[in-house]
């Protein structure tokens, strides 16, 4: 938006570094108004960079959400597959002649 600058009138310099406003007491309505769409166009840029920065957040909250559907349909799809091989490994565990005392040891001893 082009400020419009009249001979009467003449442009308020405006720090943007700066937090402190500057003194509007001896300003006219139209420097003031000049202050008061900086500051709104600030806001904008803002809150611009806040709605980019909200939508990242939101998809990355949507990954765990995807990856658990992911894997309930997963284990629904393949449920009975995992069922049968975790009977398997218990029923090999159990009817196994070595005791667990004895795997257990065999696991704790260091590798040559």
């Amino acid at each position: 938006m082009p400020k419009k600058i009249t001979p009467d009138t003449e442009p308020v310099v405006i720090d943007h570094n700066s937090n402190t406003p500057p003194m509007t007491h001896d300003l006219s309505v139209e420097q003031k108004l000049d202050i008061i769409v900086t500051y709104l166009h600030r806001m904008d840029r803002r809150d611009h960079w806040r709605t980019i920065g909200g939508f990242f957040r939101g998809v990355l909250t949507l990954v765990p959400i995807f990856i658990f559907v992911a894997s309930a349909w997963y284990f629904y799809a393949h449920g009975t597959e995992f069922m049968q091989q975790l009977t398997d490994m218990s029923v090999k565990s159990m009817t196994s002649q070595e005791s667990l005392m004895d795997r257990l040891n065999g696991y704790m001893q260091p590798k040559k």
